[in-house]
C-alpha cells in the first residue's frame, strides 16, 4: 500500500489535512517562526504554534521538523559568517548541536505542546550517525528538565532523521538503528548527488531525479533501510511530477509527504499503477 501525508508550515495549512484526506503531516516545517522575527522566537510562541497544529490535526500524526535554518535560510539576528557554499555549510542539525541554546528551547516547546500525546520530532540535514547521538543527548536533557519541574510529557516520543546527503544515504542503515523513522529529502539529496544547484539555470539540466544512477542510488537506500524495519518516507517536489512519482514507487518508496495541492492528483495517479 502507498500512504500519503502532506507538508505544512503554518497553522493555516492544517485544514487541508481533512480536505485532502492525507493520513497526517509528514513534514511540518518549523523554521518560518525563526526567519521572520528580529530575535529567536520565545518558547511560549513556539509552543502555541505546535499545540495549535496538533489540535487541528484531530489525532492524526504531525511530524515536526526542527528549524532547518542556516545555509541560504538565515535570520537577521544570526551570524551569517562568510560561507562560500552555504548549502553545504553550517545548517540544520549541524547548527543545532553546535548551538544548543537555539535547539533546546525548541525541544522544550515541542515536549510541552505534545504533553499527553505522541510527539514526532525529525531532525534535518543529518550527515553522520553520531549526530543523532548528540541531538538525543540534548533531547534527554530537556526530558529530564521537564521531569524535575513535574511537567507533563508526551505519552510517546518518536525521533526521526532526514536523509538529504549522499553521506547519510550511504549510512542510512546505521542511522536507522538510532531513530524511529527516516525521511528522504529528495530535493537536497538529488542536488548533492549531481553536485548541481537545482535553482541554477546553468546546471539545472544536470539535476535530473529521473536519472537511472540516482534512482538506483535511491533503490539501494530504500532496500538498506527496509532491512532494518525502520519506516521511510519521501519528501520532495519531485512527487508533483507523475512520472517521477511513479518511478519512486517503482524503486520501493511506499510513504510520501507532499504539498497539499498535489495530494489529490498523486492519489489518482497511484490508483492507476501496478507497482
Amino acid at each position: 500500500d502507498v500512504a500519503i501525508m502532506m507538508n505544512a508550515g503554518l497553522a493555516l495549512d492544517m485544514p487541508y489535512l481533512d480536505q485532502t484526506g492525507a493520513e497526517g503531516v509528514g513534514l511540518f516545517r518549523t523554521e518560518l517562526q525563526f526567519l521572520i522575527g528580529s530575535q529567536l522566537p520565545s518558547v511560549a510562541s513556539q509552543e502555541a504554534l505546535y499545540r495549535e497544529a496538533l489540535d487541528l490535526a484531530n489525532g492524526k500524526p504531525v511530524i515536526f521538523r526542527t528549524a532547518d535554518i542556516g545555509g541560504d535560510k538565515t535570520a537577521p539576528y544570526m551570524d551569517h559568517g562568510n560561507e562560500v557554499n552555504p548549502a553545504m555549510g553550517w545548517r540544520g542539525l549541524r547548527m543545532a548541536v553546535d548551538r544548543p541554546g537555539m535547539i533546546r528551547p525548541q525541544l522544550r516547546a515541542l515536549l510541552s505542546a505534545a504533553a499527553g500525546r505522541t510527539l514526532y520530532v525529525m531532525f534535518p540535514f543529518v550527515t553522520l550517525p553520531t549526530e543523532i547521538d548528540d541531538i538525543r543527548a540534548l533531547l534527554d536533557r530537556e526530558i529530564d528538565r521537564a521531569k524535575r519541574r513535574d511537567k507533563e510529557l508526551p505519552e510517546a516520543i518518536k525521533v526521526g532523521a532526514m536523509i538529504e546527503t549522499p553521506a547519510s544515504a550511504w549510512r542510512a542503515d546505521l542511522i536507522a538503528e538510532k531513530v524511529d523513522f527516516l525521511s528522504v529529502g529528495g530535493n537536497d539529496l538529488a542536488q548533492f548527488f549531481f553536485a548541481a544547484d537545482r535553482d541554477s539555470e546553468r546546471v539545472q539540466r544536470r539535476y535530473d531525479p529521473m536519472n537511472g544512477g540516482f534512482l538506483n542510488f535511491l533503490k539501494n537506500t530504500v532496500e538498506k533501510v527496509s532491512r532494518t524495519g525502520t519506516p521511510l518516507s519521501y519528501c520532495g517536489e519531485q512527487t508533483a511530477d507523475p512520472v517521477t512519482a511513479a518511478a519512486l514507487i517503482g524503486v520501493g518508496v511506499r510513504l510520501f509527504s507532499l504539498p497539499a495541492a498535489f495530494v489529490g492528483p498523486f492519489r489518482r495517479m497511484v490508483r492507476t499503477l501496478d507497482a
